[in-house]
């Protein structure tokens, strides 16, 4: 049974929208029901917008278009904020001087959930981790969601869950920072590192932000922590909630998740249990195994035995975009790691690999240390094929590693290809956001994509010299 309307906070209130991606349209839409007065504001004119955002006007909302005049805010009693619009705008900032609430789609679409809420956030891995967490619990019976920062915004579906569900929720910092009771039963945090250094105005902010996936837990709910990166570890401390933990050494863990013995093992109240071999897992790479021993904590939490995680563990192969295999010609593998959008990302890709990589790097800087990975790129990476914004920052980060620049793509895939050697792998590992060239990382991984399948179907592949030139 729904939410009647008039028990929902925001019922009948007059609301102002800011940004209309796929969150804001689909806030829109829940707001509606709720008898909400709507005015909707974007900086991009009606031209830009999708045919869904410019039909608004058709159901009663008013659009603001051009920019966000903060006159918007006239007899407004609440802001619902999209999460690609910071908090740092004149608009946001004058509606909390004048103590209009600003909260995230996530807050109000939270409050009409009746299942259980398991959230995950963290720099890398959250889509990975939301989707696999989705399917044991779905293998378990339950009926599950998977929504949130993944692309499908939790209003979307939040009302369709019944009581005895479960809904997996991707969050992101952006999302966390306006919300005020979002209050999952599980909530996790799987890494922190360097990353939005271009929104936050550095990593204790950023860090901050993550940590209020934790704000309103109580002892009755449980708090899932990777003890093997410092800054998660380091939040431990001072919190309400039951807290299982994981990480790669087993001393590290009292309750929780750890590798032992080329296994995954669970442990709980004293007991252990192997859940899967490291060799009989499909999903591949150290930041996938950590993702592994989160999702077991998060399953245990919800009462998932270890046999019941076995399955959809073992068969899980991962997500488009993250680690994704597209061909093998002439014995040179290619590989699609678009969503690697920062420094850390990318070493754990470059990690994934014993063999040598030709590394297709670059787009636009979000603030990453790409010194950091300096002697890593020496060690794994035979040459550097640099993309975008960033490539001359990358070039002097990795000096000693050749490197050669391309304006498109599909020059750097086929570049690439000449450069590879039998056995070697072409890495899309960007390290960048992609806004410098692509709509997003998935139009990226995309363009790859088709730029190795056209070498697939030999349109430039008698480009590629032979073995003994």
């Amino acid at each position: 049974m729904k939410k009647e309307k008039s028990s929902a906070s925001f019922a009948g209130k007059k609301v102002l929208i800011v940004g209309l991606g796929r969150s804001g349209l689909s806030v829109c839409e829940i707001l509606r029901k709720y008898d909400c007065q709507l005015t909707a504001t974007d900086t991009r004119e009606s031209s830009e917008l999708s045919q869904e955002a410019r039909s608004l006007t058709e159901q009663g909302v008013k659009l603001a278009l051009g920019g966000h005049d903060t006159t918007l805010l006239k007899d407004k009693e609440l802001v619902v904020l999209s999460p690609g619009v910071p908090r740092s705008i004149e608009l946001i900032r004058e509606a909390l001087r004048s103590e209009i609430p600003v909260l995230s789609e996530i807050e109000i679409a939270y409050e009409l959930a009746r299942a259980p809420v398991v959230a995950v956030t963290g720099t890398n891995g959250k889509s990975t981790a939301v989707t696999l967490l989705g399917k044991i619990f779905a293998d378990a019976g339950f009926e599950a969601a998977v929504a949130g920062n993944i692309g499908l915004p939790l209003s979307a579906v939040v009302e369709d869950v019944p009581s005895e569900g479960v809904i997996v929720v991707e969050v992101s910092s952006f999302q966390l920072e306006s919300i005020e009771t979002f209050h999952p039963k599980v909530a996790v945090l799987l890494n922190i590192t360097r990353d939005h250094l271009d929104r936050y105005d550095g990593m204790e902010s950023y860090t901050q932000a993550k940590a209020r996936i934790f704000s309103n837990l109580t002892p009755s709910d449980f708090a899932i922590l990777n003890t093997d990166d410092p800054l998660v570890a380091a939040l431990a401390a001072p919190l309400a909630a039951s807290q299982l933990t994981f990480s790669f050494s087993e001393r590290k863990v009292e309750n929780g998740a750890f590798v032992r013995g080329g296994a995954f093992w669970l442990k709980m109240s004293g007991r252990e249990f192997e859940v899967a071999k490291e060799a009989e897992v499909t999903l591949k790479g150290p930041h996938n195994s950590s993702n592994i021993l989160a999702c077991m904590c998060a399953s245990a939490a919800m009462g998932i035995t270890a046999k019941q995680m076995e399955h959809p563990i073992k068969k899980f192969k991962g997500l488009e975009h993250r680690l994704e295999e597209i061909a093998e010609i002439d014995g040179v593998s290619f590989v699609n790691d678009s969503k690697a959008t920062n420094v850390d990302a990318l070493k754990y890709a470059l990690l994934s690999f014993s063999n040598p990589v030709v590394l297709l790097a670059g787009g636009r800087d979000k603030g990453g240390d790409f010194s950091s990975l300096r002697q890593l790129v020496n060690e794994r990476v035979r040459e550097l094929v640099l993309i975008g914004e960033a490539a001359e920052k990358m070039r002097v980060a990795w000096a000693g590693t050749p490197a050669h620049s391309a304006d498109s793509m599909e020059e750097a895939v086929e570049m690439a290809f000449k450069i590879a050697r039998p056995h070697d792998t072409v890495l899309l590992a960007p390290g960048c956001a992609s806004f410098d060239m692509f709509k997003d990382f998935e139009d990226r991984g995309n363009a790859f994509k088709s730029a190795v399948l056209s070498l697939v179907h030999g349109s430039t592949a008698d480009t590629r010299p032979s073995a003994g030139d």
